[in-house]
């Protein structure tokens, strides 16, 4: 699925875009089979908030101000109801269980953009998972956001344009892996972390 870091906000928190709405969840658990494939998802979250982790530290060397929160922008345009399958609503609980564990408070918003009426259903399941504090921080936006993104501070030029920003393609940001602490993963992935296990969640 197409993610990636793309410009900051006029407070200096980066900001991560997801294109969520354009995952297909089929293709997605052909190439990520399993139990293993699930952790393989698992891994994959692990690096890119390493890669953000590093991109933070950078930007506070840089500006002499600590920065450890970063904003991320969802866009659910294309999401259907196979978004909603108990496999892949297993795999959100369990990484948002452990983000939460692994990583609290670097959250500074998370906007969610493009939201469809499924959106509604979806997020009275996902809700409840989250921590009421991380809850607080969720705006959905629907499709008119870019207003709410100016006066939030996060200016056209930092948005990418298949959002309708002036910021051109999404940038990919794997060059931050370099820097990442990236022994730590396997601490984080060998600690058990309460509620990260996977669940089932019924039929």
């Amino acid at each position: 699925y197409v993610c990636g870091h793309h410009g900051f906000d006029r407070d200096g928190h980066p900001i991560y875009y997801e294109r969520t709405g354009a995952i297909e969840p089929r293709k997605l658990f052909a190439a990520f089979e399993g139990e293993e494939g699930e952790h393989d998802l698992l891994v994959n979250h692990v690096f890119v908030q390493e890669a953000m982790r590093a991109l933070k530290l950078r930007r506070t060397a840089e500006h002499g101000k600590r920065i450890y929160k970063h904003v991320a922008v969802t866009d659910l345009r294309g999401l259907n109801p196979a978004h909603l399958s108990k496999q892949l609503l297993r795999v959100v609980k369990r990484t948002m269980a452990f983000h939460e564990a692994a990583y609290p408070e670097t959250l500074h918003a998370l906007y969610i953009v493009n939201a469809p009426g499924l959106f509604a259903f979806a997020w009275k399941l996902v809700r409840p998972w989250l921590h009421p504090l991380t809850a607080s921080k969720v705006r959905v936006l629907g499709r008119t956001y870019l207003e709410q993104f100016r006066a939030d501070g996060i200016d056209p030029d930092q948005i990418p344009a298949f959002l309708g920003g002036d910021g051109g393609e999404l940038e990919q940001f794997w060059e931050a892996w370099d820097e990442a602490d990236l022994p730590t993963l396997d601490h984080y992935l060998q600690t058990t972390v309460p509620g990260a296990e996977l669940q089932d969640l019924g039929d």
